[in-house]
């Protein structure tokens, strides 16, 4: 009684903190979370489908900063990547939400790029909550430059809230994809839009001299405004570039324009560009840059030369020419990371020496310096050498600014092709000159640790044969990732290969084995198994498993093997397809791979007729591991001894791209798979990377007049189903809608459903509606399916039958199911106008449906055992 008397009492305390702190929440406009002021360690970056992504703190001053307190930059690459690309930013802890604000808002310097710039959220049970700070891609982040940008949060969550990610930037598959960098400023909690605070920054205008100008020392100016409603431009704040020197800044308060006084500075002879920074009173900052050329041969910049070729780990040297005149020269070079000044003639290095960036004293008189380089990584492509700032002091006192660029081609001596062997884990490398030819007596290395010259001082070489070619043995690196590979022949190098090290997985036997239909359901059967990648072939036979055929002849079918790995496992898929089979048969099949025939268990046939039969409808199981799963097929098998078939509404696993979670899936999945087919949608987690051309390999499905992936149609019994893919973009939306009106034209079952990932009609609130719902909607419900099994939104929904968009009324409508989760990961519901059934309780659930002639029913179960729904649609 006293310990439950102490939980009452530090239960009420605990309600009085959260409440005191919500009221205090309540008296502010908005709060600042974090400024980024700290080491950005505190920070990490995770993305898919990328090629590379970065994270990086700019100081504040700088150019690119926001202001005068540091920014965090976010690099990416997403080109040439299918599925949805994504980088996220997310704190090491998640960062407490003090009350329950409005919305967050933060200062993002945009990319133009039109991705779709999100965030997240979790509440006091963690459940993890999206919001969207712009629309979904590609009509997502517009703009360049610095902007200020509000995402609302949902209400009605349990707090204390708390932020995961205030940057979930992602290119939709479809989308257009290239490079881009996102720079983040300061996040806020928004308590209230009455419209006090000052969140805009000045504007900057009539920026002079725009292009040419023949002054060596022109006049530099620029307006600057703030708003009506703004606080004002500071003069105090304003600060003034050109080419990264700083100069002082003139404010003219009656024309509003901020001009630059050169004092004894001279424009060199080139392109220049200047730079203004100003603030408001309320602090909010702006940059503006612009670019101007001095066309005065009388003063010209010093000249930069460099040779138009050079060759990796090769010497490789520039030259700078200074003015022939009396005076001093300080000059910074800007430079590739992997390249650095070995050794300057005529000058003399100072400096931090920050990689990517050399700064040189020399007399302005001393006529040519000379620099050598040290290749610290490997280059390929371009090489840019830039003068990009420092002056050259003359005798007269006056100091001529300027920028050259430069470039070298770069080149390696050698190049090297490999592929991995499976049995014994070994990797073949060839050595190859730059005409292609092999290259023998080159000596070759693997190793962990790329770093110049220590690669070639620290691990032991192997010489290549007459082919050119070396076999390493793998198994000391069984625990790495990747490894790096590299050549040296006669003085000339290749590049470094970083070279993925999956993991074989498998053996001989198969590993798991999955049933699908590729054709006409009655009459054939797609067999897929997976075995080690050291597999190569395979064989399938079969024949009828009635007691008076035991002893009749096989079928043998040879399968088709492919290996299929990423940079985690390595495995080897085979798969055959069995025709020739008689309708509603029941078959015994047995597997070879490098050995005996190992019997696998017997398959059905689709019947001829429209005879009863039941199929389990389950979605969502993404998960790594899929426990959750098991226990639902478990559970499927126990209310129905004979399924006709499994389908699944889609996001099979969490990451399509992450390989070992479909064989992780597949493994969950067994026994069941070796009997039952399999018939799935494609979800939006099962596109990610690899995913969209994994699924058709583990899960063979009839491709013949498909319009798209994943698209296609089957009939059983009295049941014609078609499978949408509702993670293509909206023109493959439209052809699919064209197929299937055709499809249901010369369908002749009585009974008409259709299965596809995203809901039409959503019941997760935080969801907007999609193109499913603008695009297939109107056409099932014109066609007149009778039922859609839908996933996506993570609860049990019914809907009323529809039409047109509205609850039916008169005449025969489209019923919606949608059908929960298999997996852990669950969202809020919300009952709307089409609403039937709700069921959004965090426990998972399934539907068991059956199809007869007149009659097509389902009820939906959870794991509990309880029973959440049943409904029943007659003909």
């Amino acid at each position: 009684m006293i310990m439950e008397r102490w939980l009452t009492v530090l239960i009420l305390l605990a309600a009085g903190v959260w409440l005191a702190g919500a009221a205090m929440a309540a008296e502010k406009d908005a709060e600042k979370i974090t400024d980024f002021a700290g080491d950005h360690s505190d920070w990490q970056v995770s993305g898919n489908q990328y090629r590379e992504i970065s994270l990086s703190r700019i100081a504040g001053g700088s150019y690119r900063a926001r202001g005068r307190t540091p920014v965090l930059e976010v690099e990416y690459d997403f080109r040439g990547l299918p599925g949805t690309s994504g980088v996220y930013l997310k704190p090491q802890q998640p960062l407490p939400l003090e009350g329950y604000p409005k919305a967050l808002g933060l200062w993002l310097h945009g990319d133009g790029q039109g991705h779709w710039l999100r965030g997240e959220i979790t509440d006091a049970a963690g459940q993890r909550y999206p919001i969207n700070f712009t629309a979904s891609s590609p009509a997502g982040l517009d703009w360049t430059g610095w902007g200020y940008v509000e995402a609302d949060l949902p209400q009605g969550l349990e707090p204390p809230l708390a932020i995961t990610a205030p940057i979930r930037y992602m290119a939709l598959d479809g989308s257009e994809k290239g490079r881009g960098t996102l720079l983040i400023d300061e996040v806020w909690a928004i308590y209230s839009r009455d419209g006090s605070e000052d969140r805009d920054p000045p504007v900057v205008s009539d920026a002079t001299p725009q292009g040419r100008t023949a002054s060596q020392r022109p006049r530099i100016a620029a307006k600057i405004a703030d708003g009506p409603e703004g606080t004002g431009v500071n003069p105090e704040a304003l600060r003034g570039y050109v080419q990264g020197q700083a100069v002082e800044v003139v404010w003219n308060e009656d024309l509003q324009e901020a001009v630059f006084d050169l004092q004894d500075f001279v424009l060199g002879g080139g392109t220049h560009e200047a730079a203004v920074y100003a603030e408001d009173h309320a602090g909010n900052p702006v940059w503006h840059r612009w670019q101007l050329r001095v066309e005065n041969g009388r003063l010209e910049l010093p000249s930069v030369s460099v040779p138009e070729t050079a060759e990796w780990m090769q010497p490789w040297e520039a030259s700078v020419s200074l003015p022939d005149m009396e005076g001093k020269a300080e000059i910074h070079l800007q430079h590739d990371p992997a390249v650095a000044v070995k050794e300057a003639r005529g000058a003399e290095i100072f400096g931090d020496g920050e990689p990517g960036r050399t700064s040189l004293r020399a007399s302005a008189g001393s006529g040519e310096l000379t620099l050598w380089f040290r290749w610290r990584e490997p280059v390929s492509g371009t090489i840019q050498l830039q003068l990009s700032g420092g002056t050259v002091e003359l005798q007269d006192g006056t100091r001529l600014l300027g920028t050259v660029i430069t470039e070298t081609q770069v080149s390696a001596g050698l190049e090297l092709s490999w592929s991995l062997v499976p049995e014994p884990y070994g990797l073949e490398v060839t050595v190859l000159d730059n005409g292609g030819q092999p290259v023998s007596g080159a000596l070759l290395r693997v190793g962990r640790d790329k770093a110049v010259p220590r690669f070639w001082e620290k691990e032991p070489a192997a010489v290549s044969g007459e082919d050119g070619q070396v076999v390493f043995d793998l198994q000391e690196y069984k625990d790495a990732r990747q490894i790096v590979a590299a050549a040296e022949h006669d003085g000339r190098f290749s590049h470094w290969e970083e070279i993925a090290l999956p993991r074989p997985r498998g053996g001989s036997d198969p590993d798991w084995v999955s049933h699908s239909w590729a054709g006409d359901p009655a009459v054939t059967q797609a067999v897929a198994f997976g075995t080690g990648p050291h597999v190569s072939s395979a064989q399938v036979r079969f024949r009828p498993a009635a007691s008076d055929a035991e002893d009749g002849p096989w079928v043998e079918q040879a399968a088709e093997s492919r290996w299929v790995k990423d940079g985690q496992q390595w495995s080897t898929i085979h798969w055959a397809l069995l025709d020739g089979l008689e309708p509603g048969i029941e078959y015994a099949y047995a597997i070879r791979t490098t050995g005996d025939w190992i019997p696998q268990g017997q398959f059905r046939t689709a019947p001829d007729s429209p005879e009863p039969f039941s199929f389990l409808f389950a979605a969502d199981t993404q998960d790594h591991r899929f426990p959750v799963w098991r226990e639902t097929l478990q559970a499927a098998a126990g209310r129905s001894d004979d399924m006709a078939f499994i389908l699944h509404g889609g996001d099979i696993v969490d990451d399509g791209h992450q390989l070992n979670q479909w064989l992780n899936f597949l493994e969950a999945s067994q026994p069941f798979l070796r009997s039952t087919p399999f018939v799935p949608a494609m979800g939006n987690h099962d596109v990610y990377g690899q995913g969209r051309n994994w699924f058709g390999q583990f899960f063979p499905y009839p491709q013949e007049g498909a319009p798209e992936t994943a698209v296609y149609s089957l009939g059983y019994g009295s049941l014609r189903l078609f499978v949408l893919n509702s993670e293509a973009d909206r023109s493959s939306m439209e052809r699919q809608a064209a197929w299937l009106r055709e499809e249901v034209k010369a369908a002749e079952e009585p009974w008409l459903a259709a299965v596809l990932h995203r809901a039409p009609y959503n019941s997760n609130p935080l969801r907007s509606p999609d193109a499913s719902a603008a695009v297939f909607a109107p056409v099932l419900e014109e066609l007149g399916m009778d039922l859609v099994l839908t996933a996506h939104d993570h609860v049990y929904m019914r809907t009323k039958p529809m039409y047109e968009g509205e609850p039916a009324s008169g005449q025969p409508g489209t019923v919606y199911v949608t059908g929960g989760v298999a997996g852990k990961k669950f969202y809020p519901g919300q009952s709307f106008s089409y609403t039937d059934v709700l069921y959004a309780e965090d426990v998972p659930t399934y539907v068991m449906i059956t199809a007869a002639e007149s009659r097509l029913e389902g009820t939906a179960w959870n794991l509990d055992g309880e029973k959440v729904d049943s409904w029943s649609l007659t003909k």
